[in-house]
Protein backbone atom coordinates (compact mmCIF):
# COMPACT_ATOMS: atom_id res chain seq x y z
CA UNK A 1 0.00 0.00 0.00
CA UNK A 2 2.17 2.85 -1.31
CA UNK A 3 1.81 6.08 -3.25
CA UNK A 4 4.54 7.84 -5.29
CA UNK A 5 6.20 10.68 -3.44
CA UNK A 6 6.07 14.05 -5.19
CA UNK A 7 7.86 17.08 -3.72
CA UNK A 8 6.77 20.64 -4.54
CA UNK A 9 9.53 23.01 -5.63
CA UNK A 10 9.39 26.80 -5.73
CA UNK A 11 10.25 28.42 -9.05
CA UNK A 12 13.82 29.75 -8.94
CA UNK A 13 12.99 32.86 -10.95
CA UNK A 14 10.06 33.76 -8.70
CA UNK A 15 12.24 33.23 -5.64
CA UNK A 16 14.96 35.43 -7.13
CA UNK A 17 12.49 38.24 -7.87
CA UNK A 18 11.01 37.96 -4.40
CA UNK A 19 14.47 38.08 -2.85
CA UNK A 20 16.19 40.67 -5.04
CA UNK A 21 13.52 42.56 -7.04
CA UNK A 22 12.82 45.07 -4.30
CA UNK A 23 16.56 45.65 -3.85
CA UNK A 24 16.93 46.39 -7.58
CA UNK A 25 14.03 48.85 -7.36
CA UNK A 26 15.68 50.60 -4.41
CA UNK A 27 18.89 50.86 -6.41
CA UNK A 28 16.84 52.36 -9.26
CA UNK A 29 15.39 54.97 -6.91
CA UNK A 30 18.87 55.84 -5.65
CA UNK A 31 20.12 56.16 -9.24
CA UNK A 32 17.18 58.41 -10.15
CA UNK A 33 17.80 60.60 -7.13
CA UNK A 34 21.49 60.72 -8.05
CA UNK A 35 20.55 61.68 -11.61
CA UNK A 36 18.21 64.35 -10.23
CA UNK A 37 21.02 65.80 -8.12
CA UNK A 38 23.45 65.63 -11.06
CA UNK A 39 20.91 67.28 -13.38
CA UNK A 40 20.29 70.06 -10.86
CA UNK A 41 24.00 70.68 -10.65
CA UNK A 42 24.23 70.67 -14.45
CA UNK A 43 21.41 73.23 -14.70
CA UNK A 44 23.10 75.43 -12.13
CA UNK A 45 26.38 75.14 -14.04
CA UNK A 46 24.84 75.99 -17.43
CA UNK A 47 22.90 78.95 -16.06
CA UNK A 48 25.99 80.08 -14.15
CA UNK A 49 28.05 79.90 -17.37
CA UNK A 50 25.47 81.98 -19.24
CA UNK A 51 25.28 84.60 -16.54
CA UNK A 52 29.09 84.59 -16.29
CA UNK A 53 29.38 85.21 -20.04
CA UNK A 54 26.83 88.02 -19.80
CA UNK A 55 28.74 89.56 -16.91
CA UNK A 56 31.97 89.25 -18.90
CA UNK A 57 30.29 90.96 -21.86
CA UNK A 58 29.06 93.81 -19.67
CA UNK A 59 32.58 94.24 -18.33
CA UNK A 60 33.93 94.43 -21.89
CA UNK A 61 31.30 97.05 -22.76
CA UNK A 62 32.29 99.15 -19.76
CA UNK A 63 35.95 98.87 -20.76
CA UNK A 64 35.09 99.84 -24.34
CA UNK A 65 32.99 102.86 -23.35
CA UNK A 66 35.77 104.06 -21.05
CA UNK A 67 38.37 103.49 -23.76
CA UNK A 68 36.49 105.52 -26.38
CA UNK A 69 34.80 107.98 -24.00
CA UNK A 70 35.91 111.16 -22.33
CA UNK A 71 38.34 109.25 -20.15
CA UNK A 72 40.06 107.71 -23.17
CA UNK A 73 40.20 108.16 -26.94
CA UNK A 74 37.84 111.21 -27.21
CA UNK A 75 39.59 112.85 -24.29
CA UNK A 76 43.01 112.48 -25.93
CA UNK A 77 41.55 113.61 -29.28
CA UNK A 78 40.20 116.84 -27.76
CA UNK A 79 43.50 117.50 -26.06
CA UNK A 80 45.29 116.95 -29.36
CA UNK A 81 43.07 119.65 -30.94
CA UNK A 82 43.77 122.08 -28.10
CA UNK A 83 47.46 121.17 -27.65
CA UNK A 84 48.54 119.90 -31.05
CA UNK A 85 52.16 120.63 -30.25
CA UNK A 86 52.07 118.00 -27.43
CA UNK A 87 52.66 114.57 -29.04
CA UNK A 88 51.64 112.72 -25.89
CA UNK A 89 47.93 113.18 -26.57
CA UNK A 90 48.40 112.08 -30.18
CA UNK A 91 50.20 108.85 -29.08
CA UNK A 92 47.67 108.17 -26.30
CA UNK A 93 44.78 108.63 -28.77
CA UNK A 94 46.29 106.12 -31.20
CA UNK A 95 46.80 103.65 -28.34
CA UNK A 96 43.18 104.09 -27.21
CA UNK A 97 41.98 103.47 -30.76
CA UNK A 98 44.00 100.23 -31.00
CA UNK A 99 42.73 99.01 -27.62
CA UNK A 100 39.14 99.95 -28.45
CA UNK A 101 39.37 97.97 -31.69
CA UNK A 102 40.59 94.90 -29.79
CA UNK A 103 37.69 95.23 -27.32
CA UNK A 104 35.23 95.41 -30.22
CA UNK A 105 36.68 92.12 -31.58
CA UNK A 106 36.24 90.44 -28.20
CA UNK A 107 32.69 91.76 -27.81
CA UNK A 108 31.63 90.42 -31.20
CA UNK A 109 33.22 87.02 -30.43
CA UNK A 110 31.49 86.84 -27.04
CA UNK A 111 28.14 87.76 -28.60
CA UNK A 112 28.55 85.00 -31.20
CA UNK A 113 29.35 82.51 -28.41
CA UNK A 114 26.11 83.46 -26.66
CA UNK A 115 24.11 82.89 -29.85
CA UNK A 116 23.77 86.56 -30.85
CA UNK A 117 26.08 87.29 -33.81
CA UNK A 118 26.34 91.06 -34.00
CA UNK A 119 28.74 93.37 -35.89
CA UNK A 120 29.59 96.71 -34.21
CA UNK A 121 29.91 98.44 -37.59
CA UNK A 122 29.24 102.01 -36.40
CA UNK A 123 31.57 101.59 -33.46
CA UNK A 124 34.39 100.40 -35.71
CA UNK A 125 33.69 103.27 -38.08
CA UNK A 126 33.83 105.75 -35.21
CA UNK A 127 37.18 104.38 -34.00
CA UNK A 128 38.62 104.51 -37.52
CA UNK A 129 37.31 108.06 -38.02
CA UNK A 130 38.88 109.34 -34.79
CA UNK A 131 42.13 107.63 -35.72
CA UNK A 132 42.26 109.39 -39.11
CA UNK A 133 41.15 112.65 -37.53
CA UNK A 134 44.22 112.58 -35.27
CA UNK A 135 46.32 112.74 -38.45
CA UNK A 136 44.18 115.61 -39.75
CA UNK A 137 44.66 117.52 -36.47
CA UNK A 138 48.44 117.34 -36.81
CA UNK A 139 48.32 118.33 -40.46
CA UNK A 140 45.98 121.33 -39.87
CA UNK A 141 48.07 122.45 -36.91
CA UNK A 142 51.23 122.53 -39.05
CA UNK A 143 49.30 124.64 -41.57
CA UNK A 144 48.68 127.23 -38.86
CA UNK A 145 44.99 126.60 -38.29
CA UNK A 146 43.58 127.67 -34.94
CA UNK A 147 42.22 125.12 -32.49
CA UNK A 148 38.66 126.34 -33.11
CA UNK A 149 38.91 125.92 -36.86
CA UNK A 150 40.56 122.51 -36.42
CA UNK A 151 37.73 121.37 -34.15
CA UNK A 152 35.14 122.45 -36.70
CA UNK A 153 36.98 120.63 -39.46
CA UNK A 154 37.31 117.25 -37.69
CA UNK A 155 34.11 117.19 -35.62
CA UNK A 156 32.30 113.77 -35.76
CA UNK A 157 28.85 112.68 -34.44
CA UNK A 158 29.48 109.45 -32.39
CA UNK A 159 25.98 109.09 -30.82
CA UNK A 160 25.00 106.32 -33.24
CA UNK A 161 28.01 104.24 -32.20
CA UNK A 162 27.07 104.64 -28.52
CA UNK A 163 23.48 103.53 -29.28
CA UNK A 164 24.85 100.55 -31.20
CA UNK A 165 26.65 99.33 -28.08
CA UNK A 166 23.44 99.71 -26.04
CA UNK A 167 21.60 97.68 -28.71
CA UNK A 168 24.19 94.93 -28.39
CA UNK A 169 23.76 94.82 -24.62
CA UNK A 170 19.96 94.72 -24.80
CA UNK A 171 20.03 91.96 -27.42
CA UNK A 172 22.49 89.88 -25.43
CA UNK A 173 20.43 90.27 -22.24
CA UNK A 174 17.33 89.04 -24.07
CA UNK A 175 19.15 86.09 -25.64
CA UNK A 176 20.68 85.04 -22.30
CA UNK A 177 17.36 85.29 -20.48
CA UNK A 178 15.66 83.22 -23.19
CA UNK A 179 18.33 80.54 -22.88
CA UNK A 180 18.05 80.55 -19.09
CA UNK A 181 14.27 80.18 -19.33
CA UNK A 182 14.67 77.29 -21.77
CA UNK A 183 17.17 75.51 -19.52
CA UNK A 184 14.92 75.93 -16.51
CA UNK A 185 11.93 74.67 -18.51
CA UNK A 186 13.85 71.56 -19.60
CA UNK A 187 15.08 71.05 -16.05
CA UNK A 188 11.53 71.29 -14.74
CA UNK A 189 10.32 68.70 -17.26
CA UNK A 190 13.17 66.33 -16.39
CA UNK A 191 12.53 66.90 -12.69
CA UNK A 192 8.87 65.98 -13.18
CA UNK A 193 9.82 62.86 -15.12
CA UNK A 194 12.25 61.80 -12.40
CA UNK A 195 9.75 62.46 -9.62
CA UNK A 196 7.21 60.32 -11.46
CA UNK A 197 9.91 57.67 -11.89
CA UNK A 198 10.71 57.71 -8.18
CA UNK A 199 6.99 57.41 -7.36
CA UNK A 200 6.58 54.51 -9.79
CA UNK A 201 9.67 52.75 -8.46
CA UNK A 202 8.53 53.42 -4.90
CA UNK A 203 5.20 51.80 -5.70
CA UNK A 204 7.12 48.93 -7.28
CA UNK A 205 9.25 48.52 -4.13
CA UNK A 206 6.11 48.48 -1.98
CA UNK A 207 4.49 45.94 -4.31
CA UNK A 208 7.60 43.77 -4.31
CA UNK A 209 7.84 43.92 -0.52
CA UNK A 210 4.19 42.86 -0.25
CA UNK A 211 4.81 40.14 -2.85
CA UNK A 212 7.93 39.10 -0.96
CA UNK A 213 5.88 38.73 2.22
CA UNK A 214 3.24 36.78 0.29
CA UNK A 215 6.00 34.69 -1.27
CA UNK A 216 7.32 33.86 2.17
CA UNK A 217 3.85 32.72 3.16
CA UNK A 218 3.66 30.71 -0.05
CA UNK A 219 7.08 29.12 0.51
CA UNK A 220 6.20 28.39 4.13
CA UNK A 221 2.97 26.72 2.99
CA UNK A 222 4.89 24.72 0.38
CA UNK A 223 7.38 23.67 3.05
CA UNK A 224 4.54 22.42 5.21
CA UNK A 225 3.04 20.59 2.23
CA UNK A 226 6.40 19.00 1.42
CA UNK A 227 6.82 17.83 4.99
CA UNK A 228 3.28 16.50 5.01
CA UNK A 229 3.89 14.64 1.74
CA UNK A 230 7.07 13.16 3.14
CA UNK A 231 5.20 12.26 6.30
CA UNK A 232 2.39 10.67 4.29
CA UNK A 233 4.87 8.54 2.39
CA UNK A 234 6.61 7.54 5.61
CA UNK A 235 3.21 6.98 7.21
CA UNK A 236 2.23 4.53 4.50
CA UNK A 237 5.44 2.60 5.06
CA UNK A 238 4.77 2.65 8.78
CA UNK A 239 1.21 1.51 8.14
CA UNK A 240 2.43 -1.42 6.06
CA UNK A 241 4.87 -2.39 8.79
CA UNK A 242 2.18 -1.87 11.42
CA UNK A 243 -0.19 -4.18 9.56
CA UNK A 244 2.48 -6.86 9.44
CA UNK A 245 3.14 -6.44 13.14
CA UNK A 246 -0.59 -6.45 13.81
CA UNK A 247 -0.89 -9.79 12.05
CA UNK A 248 1.95 -11.21 14.14
CA UNK A 249 0.45 -9.75 17.30
CA UNK A 250 -3.00 -11.12 16.45
CA UNK A 251 -1.52 -14.58 16.15
CA UNK A 252 0.16 -14.31 19.52
CA UNK A 253 -0.99 -11.56 21.90
CA UNK A 254 -4.68 -11.79 21.07
CA UNK A 255 -4.73 -15.58 20.92
CA UNK A 256 -2.81 -15.92 24.18
CA UNK A 257 -5.63 -14.50 26.39
CA UNK A 258 -8.13 -16.54 24.42
CA UNK A 259 -6.13 -19.71 25.09
CA UNK A 260 -6.06 -18.83 28.77
CA UNK A 261 -9.81 -18.31 28.80
CA UNK A 262 -10.39 -21.61 27.05
CA UNK A 263 -7.96 -23.47 29.32
CA UNK A 264 -9.36 -22.15 32.57
CA UNK A 265 -12.89 -22.68 31.29
CA UNK A 266 -12.09 -26.38 30.85
CA UNK A 267 -10.51 -26.51 34.29
CA UNK A 268 -13.66 -24.99 35.75
CA UNK A 269 -15.66 -27.83 34.28
CA UNK A 270 -13.20 -30.42 35.60
CA UNK A 271 -12.76 -28.93 39.10
CA UNK A 272 -16.21 -27.45 39.61
CA UNK A 273 -16.42 -29.23 42.98
CA UNK A 274 -13.42 -27.27 44.35
CA UNK A 275 -14.56 -23.72 45.29
CA UNK A 276 -11.04 -22.39 45.79
CA UNK A 277 -9.89 -23.59 42.37
CA UNK A 278 -13.07 -22.27 40.77
CA UNK A 279 -12.41 -18.84 42.30
CA UNK A 280 -8.75 -18.90 41.13
CA UNK A 281 -9.69 -19.93 37.61
CA UNK A 282 -12.42 -17.32 37.48
CA UNK A 283 -9.94 -14.60 38.51
CA UNK A 284 -7.52 -15.68 35.79
CA UNK A 285 -10.30 -15.69 33.21
CA UNK A 286 -11.33 -12.20 34.30
CA UNK A 287 -7.71 -10.96 34.08
CA UNK A 288 -7.34 -12.41 30.59
CA UNK A 289 -10.60 -10.80 29.53
CA UNK A 290 -9.40 -7.43 30.88
CA UNK A 291 -6.10 -7.77 29.07
CA UNK A 292 -7.90 -8.71 25.88
CA UNK A 293 -10.22 -5.74 26.33
CA UNK A 294 -7.23 -3.40 26.74
CA UNK A 295 -5.61 -4.77 23.59
CA UNK A 296 -8.78 -4.42 21.57
CA UNK A 297 -9.37 -0.86 22.87
CA UNK A 298 -5.75 0.10 22.14
CA UNK A 299 -6.00 -1.28 18.63
CA UNK A 300 -9.25 0.61 18.15
CA UNK A 301 -7.61 3.86 19.31
CA UNK A 302 -4.66 3.24 17.03
CA UNK A 303 -6.95 2.57 14.06
CA UNK A 304 -9.03 5.67 14.80
CA UNK A 305 -6.09 7.97 15.55
CA UNK A 306 -2.91 6.64 13.95
CA UNK A 307 -4.37 6.52 10.44
CA UNK A 308 -6.44 9.72 10.60
CA UNK A 309 -5.54 12.57 8.22
CA UNK A 310 -5.00 15.67 10.41
CA UNK A 311 -7.22 18.69 9.89
CA UNK A 312 -4.81 21.54 10.49
CA UNK A 313 -5.82 24.71 12.26
CA UNK A 314 -4.19 27.29 14.50
CA UNK A 315 -3.97 25.85 18.03
CA UNK A 316 -3.07 27.67 21.25
CA UNK A 317 -0.43 25.38 22.78
CA UNK A 318 -0.82 26.57 26.38
CA UNK A 319 -4.58 26.06 26.28
CA UNK A 320 -4.25 22.58 24.75
CA UNK A 321 -1.63 21.38 27.28
CA UNK A 322 -3.71 22.77 30.17
CA UNK A 323 -6.70 20.77 28.90
CA UNK A 324 -4.65 17.54 28.87
CA UNK A 325 -3.42 18.19 32.42
CA UNK A 326 -7.02 18.67 33.56
CA UNK A 327 -7.95 15.30 32.03
CA UNK A 328 -5.17 13.65 34.04
CA UNK A 329 -6.21 15.21 37.38
CA UNK A 330 -7.52 11.90 38.83
CA UNK A 331 -4.22 10.16 37.99
CA UNK A 332 -2.24 13.08 39.44
CA UNK A 333 -4.29 13.01 42.64
CA UNK A 334 -3.86 9.24 43.03
CA UNK A 335 -0.07 9.36 42.51
CA UNK A 336 0.61 12.67 44.24
CA UNK A 337 2.33 13.84 41.09
CA UNK A 338 2.68 17.25 39.49
CA UNK A 339 3.02 18.64 35.96
CA UNK A 340 5.07 21.79 35.31
CA UNK A 341 4.08 23.55 32.09
CA UNK A 342 5.97 26.20 30.12
CA UNK A 343 4.11 26.60 26.84
CA UNK A 344 3.36 29.60 24.66
CA UNK A 345 2.57 30.41 21.05
CA UNK A 346 0.49 28.89 18.27
CA UNK A 347 0.98 25.70 16.28
CA UNK A 348 -0.58 24.34 13.08
CA UNK A 349 -2.14 21.03 14.13
CA UNK A 350 -5.25 18.91 14.46
CA UNK A 351 -6.21 19.77 18.06
CA UNK A 352 -7.86 16.38 18.81
CA UNK A 353 -4.96 14.30 17.43
CA UNK A 354 -2.37 16.43 19.22
CA UNK A 355 -4.39 16.18 22.44
CA UNK A 356 -4.38 12.36 22.24
CA UNK A 357 -0.62 12.29 21.59
CA UNK A 358 0.12 14.54 24.58
CA UNK A 359 -2.33 12.57 26.75
CA UNK A 360 -0.41 9.36 25.98
CA UNK A 361 3.00 10.92 26.67
CA UNK A 362 1.96 12.55 29.95
CA UNK A 363 0.00 9.47 31.00
CA UNK A 364 3.11 7.30 30.48
CA UNK A 365 5.22 9.74 32.49
CA UNK A 366 2.77 9.52 35.40
CA UNK A 367 2.54 5.70 35.17
CA UNK A 368 6.13 4.56 34.69
CA UNK A 369 7.67 5.67 38.00
CA UNK A 370 9.41 3.70 40.69
CA UNK A 371 7.25 2.45 43.55
CA UNK A 372 6.91 5.08 46.27
CA UNK A 373 8.01 7.94 44.00
CA UNK A 374 5.73 10.86 43.19
CA UNK A 375 5.90 11.57 39.45
CA UNK A 376 7.09 14.99 38.26
CA UNK A 377 6.59 15.90 34.60
CA UNK A 378 8.03 18.98 32.86
CA UNK A 379 6.28 20.06 29.65
CA UNK A 380 7.62 22.84 27.44
CA UNK A 381 6.52 24.11 24.03
CA UNK A 382 8.43 27.01 22.48
CA UNK A 383 8.95 28.41 18.97
CA UNK A 384 12.38 27.84 17.44
CA UNK A 385 12.66 29.13 13.88
CA UNK A 386 9.73 27.70 11.92
CA UNK A 387 9.02 24.93 14.43
CA UNK A 388 7.13 24.65 17.69
CA UNK A 389 9.37 22.37 19.76
CA UNK A 390 7.74 20.13 22.40
CA UNK A 391 9.73 18.57 25.26
CA UNK A 392 8.22 16.15 27.81
CA UNK A 393 10.60 15.06 30.58
CA UNK A 394 9.88 13.01 33.74
CA UNK A 395 11.55 11.44 36.79
CA UNK A 396 10.33 7.94 36.00
CA UNK A 397 12.09 4.61 35.56
CA UNK A 398 13.50 5.73 32.20
CA UNK A 399 14.10 3.79 28.99
CA UNK A 400 17.27 2.00 27.97
CA UNK A 401 18.74 3.94 24.96
CA UNK A 402 19.08 0.58 23.16
CA UNK A 403 15.29 0.57 22.77
CA UNK A 404 15.02 4.19 21.58
CA UNK A 405 13.58 3.09 18.22
CA UNK A 406 11.83 -0.09 19.27
CA UNK A 407 9.49 1.66 21.73
CA UNK A 408 7.75 3.46 18.84
CA UNK A 409 6.87 0.21 17.01
CA UNK A 410 3.29 -1.10 17.44
CA UNK A 411 2.72 -3.80 20.07
CA UNK A 412 6.26 -3.50 21.47
CA UNK A 413 6.48 -3.63 25.29
CA UNK A 414 9.61 -3.53 27.44
CA UNK A 415 7.74 -5.08 30.41
CA UNK A 416 6.12 -8.48 30.76
CA UNK A 417 2.34 -8.66 30.72
CA UNK A 418 2.39 -9.69 34.39
CA UNK A 419 4.47 -6.66 35.49
CA UNK A 420 3.08 -3.81 37.59
CA UNK A 421 3.16 -1.53 34.52
CA UNK A 422 0.10 -2.52 32.55
CA UNK A 423 0.02 -1.61 28.89
CA UNK A 424 -0.60 -2.73 25.34
CA UNK A 425 2.49 -1.42 23.52
CA UNK A 426 0.33 0.78 21.31
CA UNK A 427 0.61 4.20 23.01
CA UNK A 428 3.98 5.41 21.74
CA UNK A 429 3.37 4.06 18.23
CA UNK A 430 0.13 6.09 18.23
CA UNK A 431 2.07 9.20 19.34
CA UNK A 432 4.63 8.62 16.58
CA UNK A 433 1.87 8.21 13.97
CA UNK A 434 0.21 11.48 15.06
CA UNK A 435 3.46 13.48 15.02
CA UNK A 436 4.53 12.12 11.64
CA UNK A 437 1.09 12.75 10.13
CA UNK A 438 1.74 16.45 10.95
CA UNK A 439 5.10 16.35 9.15
CA UNK A 440 7.08 16.14 12.41
CA UNK A 441 9.39 13.61 14.05
CA UNK A 442 9.60 12.36 17.63
CA UNK A 443 12.59 10.89 19.43
CA UNK A 444 13.75 9.73 22.82
CA UNK A 445 16.66 11.72 24.29
CA UNK A 446 19.29 9.01 24.98
CA UNK A 447 21.40 11.36 27.12
CA UNK A 448 18.65 12.22 29.61
CA UNK A 449 19.34 10.81 33.07
CA UNK A 450 16.82 10.16 35.84
CA UNK A 451 13.77 9.46 33.73
CA UNK A 452 12.62 9.72 30.11
CA UNK A 453 12.69 12.76 27.85
CA UNK A 454 10.75 12.93 24.55
CA UNK A 455 11.18 15.66 21.93
CA UNK A 456 9.22 16.45 18.78
CA UNK A 457 8.56 19.48 16.57
CA UNK A 458 5.57 20.68 14.55
CA UNK A 459 5.13 23.65 12.23
CA UNK A 460 4.55 26.90 14.10
CA UNK A 461 1.49 28.87 13.02
CA UNK A 462 2.08 31.35 10.18
CA UNK A 463 1.09 34.35 12.35
CA UNK A 464 3.93 33.57 14.76
CA UNK A 465 6.50 33.29 11.96
CA UNK A 466 5.43 36.61 10.41
CA UNK A 467 5.68 38.36 13.78
CA UNK A 468 9.23 37.04 14.17
CA UNK A 469 10.18 38.16 10.63
CA UNK A 470 8.72 41.67 11.07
Amino acid sequence: MKIPFCKIREHDAVGAVARHGWLAALVGICLLMGAQYSASKDVETRIGDLRGSMSKTQTLVLQLTRRIGYGGMIHNFKNSVLRAEDDRFYAAGLDDADRAGALVDRLEAEAATLGFPFVLERTRSMIATYRMSLEDVRRLHTQGESPLSIDRAVRYDDQYAIREIDTLLDGLAGIVQTQVDEIEREAGLLRTIRVVGVIVLGALVLTLLLNHRQSRRHLSAMGQMNRQLESSNAGLQTANKGLQQFAAMASHDLRSPLRHIGLFGELLQEDSAEPELVREYSDKIAASVQRLDRLVQSLLDFAQTGFTEPRLETVDVAELVDGVVQELRPQLAASGGQVNVRAEGLVMADPELLRRALHNLLGNSLKYVASGTSPVVDVSATVNGELMEFVIADNGIGIDPRFAQRIFEPCQRLHRAESEYAGSGIGLSLVKAVVESHGGAIRLDPDHVGGARFLFGLDAAEDVLLEQAA
